[in-house]
């Protein structure tokens, strides 16, 4: 070393709970550090000291192992904690052992230069599924600190002693399962084919295939350790003719059980796809078009049926609804034009997109029912419309495509004249079976006898069965056209819903009614089913007309005297002649506070039970009660039955029947009627059950 020379001491690294060492003269009168000659004058020995001071600034690290599931796991080893000095880099290492669950145990005390607002951030290496579920930082060196788990107090001018409590949680590891769904046009699981979905988890994607299947599928289980920190599903390519519903998108935050999720993607057809025919129900097709009108929520299409095939295709076909699975609609078929002497029969109306009937043995794939004649499969809505010749009647073999009339019940209708004789004029009454507009709408005008009482009415009415939906929307409504002056509707007049249909046939309570009163079996024409509307009117005396025309005398005085009653009126007395043929005015309304009294009864006098102006039966909504012994003109009434039928809307189809249990129809079906089992079933609906009977039919 040569003369003059200079050096600096340093202590690299020094201890990690000791502070810097200071030059420290430890020789009495010396300085900082002296140096001897070894050999002179080439050798020369030099000596200096330090002096390390501890740290009071400390750091505790303490553990507590948990396990809220209850499993009864214990840590299956220890776990190592790191906390790391922002500020001046050092690491303080710590090792936690196994220890009762709940139990704080210390990991380990350090000394360190710590600092007000140094940062300190934990790491730890746990056991496999013991996850910390306390805050590991940064948590910042300060006597103020806000979190349960980490503390210091100061125990100098400028240090501290820190505690920092690390909770570890048992998480059995985490699993996510993914299935599929694949929906058909009514939101029911259907048979879907395969698809791949990519799962991303923390970063890193996953392609995951799910194969096809009736819904639902399982695709995968994914094992994690423990539950990611980001997750997300996603179907980037479903099949064609399919588009996903729900499943897909973030489930980083999703609410799952700590074993786990379970993410279901779901599909739904995209389109409806719809497919009309026709039936025409005649030996042969008529040989020239009719059109429809499909209305849609896509559109409104214009179809052509031929006319020369039976079925025949109505074109375009098919028709596509597109998007149908998020823009679902009414579907309307309606017909245009048709060829001469032709009728709408069956499979025209709304079906509201919704409402549907399993048919058929179920199984994994379903077919539905969503009216007479229209059948979903899938996306697939296959509509038969029908038309019959105009000729055609129930007696007719060609009104069934099998040849064979229809099933059903025939109505016959009964005119009862109270209150004096029988005028000696007919009635005209108009009998409908379902609202207007319904596909088994039919209309028919009956002439009842006026010479005689009680007279049958003509002709008769014939209620087919095609299936046991029919009744769902059944509406019998029964209205006087026309009849003789002062002849007022009673009894049988209204409308009726099926359950006061039946109450109309003399059965108000199906439970305990083992036969309709007025039904009986015609074994002799092939055991035809037979029942007997009784309508009832009531003869209420007039005021005629003054000769010449005008206003009626007030006060109801009487006519003069040597007049004839007015042509078509009943005359006073029962020695009379007959008024003639015709279709007179409907009588004046007299005042509705006091009803005049029944021939043979006197004013002001209540009818007596079971008289026929309280024979009224009351009907059911949607109709009105039309069956009292008002005073309204005929006219009246008819207008406001008219009125009642044609307010009556109707969707194809809609869901009920009524509770009702059937004993009287089981028993006549068991009297060899085959022609009731539409009926039959129609009762047993609500509760779906079949009778033992039914398998017969």
């Amino acid at each position: 070393m040569p003369d003059f020379a200079s050096f600096v001491p340093v202590e690299n690294p020094p201890l990690s709970d000791w502070q810097f060492g200071y030059d420290w003269p430890f020789r009495p009168g010396a300085g900082i550090g002296y140096c001897t000659w070894v050999s002179v004058p080439d050798r020369i020995r030099c000596y200096t000291a330090f002096l390390n001071t501890p740290y009071l600034s400390t750091l505790t690290v303490e553990k507590v192992w948990t396990d809220p599931s209850g499993s009864g796991a214990t840590p299956s080893g220890p776990a190592t904690v790191q906390v790391t000095n922002s500020r001046t880099g050092a690491i303080f290492t710590f090792t936690c052992p196994p220890a009762p669950l709940g139990q704080v145990v210390t990991c380990g005390f350090v000394r360190g230069d710590l600092q007000a607002n140094d940062p300190l951030t934990a790491t730890e290496t746990p056991p496999a599924q013991w996850q910390p579920v306390s805050s590991l930082g940064p948590h910042y060196v300060s006597t103020t600190s806000s979190d349960p788990n980490f503390s210091c107090q100061r125990v100098g001018s400028n240090a501290f002693a820190c505690t920092l409590r690390i909770v570890n949680q048992y998480r059995p590891p985490w699993q996510l399962t993914i299935r599929k769904r694949w929906l058909d046009a009514l939101g029911n699981d259907f048979f879907g084919p395969p698809t791949t979905l990519v799962v991303t988890v923390d970063g890193q994607q996953v392609e995951v295939s799910c194969p096809s299947g009736f819904s639902p599928v399982s695709c995968a289980i994914l094992t994690f350790p423990s539950r990611p920190s980001q997750l997300s599903v996603e179907e980037p390519n479903p099949p064609d003719g399919w588009t996903v519903i729900g499943g897909t998108g973030d489930w980083s935050n999703a609410d799952c059980p700590a074993s786990g999720c379970t993410v279901t993607v779901r599909n739904q057809l995209r389109d409806l796809v719809i497919t009309v025919s026709k039936v025409w129900y005649a030996p042969s097709p008529p040989g020239s078009p009719a059109t429809l009108t499909l209305e849609t929520p896509g559109g409104t299409v214009a179809l052509t049926c031929q006319g020369t095939a039976n079925p025949d295709s109505c074109a375009p076909a098919p028709v596509t609804v597109p998007d149908w699975a998020h823009n679902r609609g009414p579907i309307t078929v309606r017909e245009e034009t048709m060829p001469p002497g032709w009728s709408p029969w069956r499979g025209f109306g709304i079906w509201d997109g919704s409402t549907a009937t399993p048919i058929g043995g179920g199984g994994p794939v379903q077919t539905y029912s969503v009216g007479p004649g229209w059948i979903l499969f899938g996306n697939n809505l296959l509509i038969l419309v029908s038309n019959r010749a105009d000729r055609c009647s129930p007696e007719d073999k060609t009104c069934s495509p099998t040849g064979e009339p229809p099933a059903g019940i025939w109505l016959e209708f009964t005119k009862l004249w109270a209150g004096s004789q029988p005028p000696g004029q007919d009635a005209t009454v108009q009998v409908t079976l379902w609202p207007n507009g319904h596909p088994y709408h039919q209309e028919f005008t009956l002439t009842c006898p006026g010479t005689a009482s009680p007279a049958t009415c003509s002709p008769r009415v014939f209620v087919p069965i095609w299936s046991d939906d029919q009744w769902h929307d059944f509406v019998l409504t029964i209205t006087e056209l026309s009849g003789p002056r002062g002849w007022i509707p009673t009894q049988g007049f209204g409308s009726y819903d099926f359950p006061a249909f039946l109450e109309l046939l003399g059965c108000p309570d199906p439970d305990t009614c083992d036969m309709p009163k007025t039904c009986y079996i015609d074994k002799e024409n092939g055991e035809v089913v037979h029942c007997v509307v009784t309508l009832a009117n009531q003869f209420v005396p007039t005021t005629p007309p003054p000769p010449g025309g005008g206003n009626p005398p007030a006060g109801g005085s009487p006519p003069p005297t040597g007049g004839s009653p007015p042509a078509g009126g009943n005359p006073p007395s029962s020695g009379s002649p007959p008024p003639p043929a015709g279709n007179p005015p409907a009588p004046a309304n007299p005042p509705a506070s006091q009803p005049p009294a029944p021939a043979g009864q006197p004013a002001g006098q209540a009818p007596a039970a079971g008289s026929p102006g309280r024979e009224a039966v009351t009907s059911r909504p949607p109709a009105q009660d039309l069956d009292s012994a008002s005073l309204q003109s005929v006219s009246d009434q008819n207008t406001s039955q008219a009125q009642s039928a044609q307010g009556t809307v109707q969707l194809l189809p809609k869901t009920g029947h009524g509770r009702l249990r059937p004993p009287w129809w089981v028993a006549l079906a068991l009297a060899a009627l085959p022609t009731l089992s539409g009926l039959v079933f129609a009762l047993h609906a609500h509760s779906r059950r079949r009778p033992p009977l039914q398998r017969r039919f």
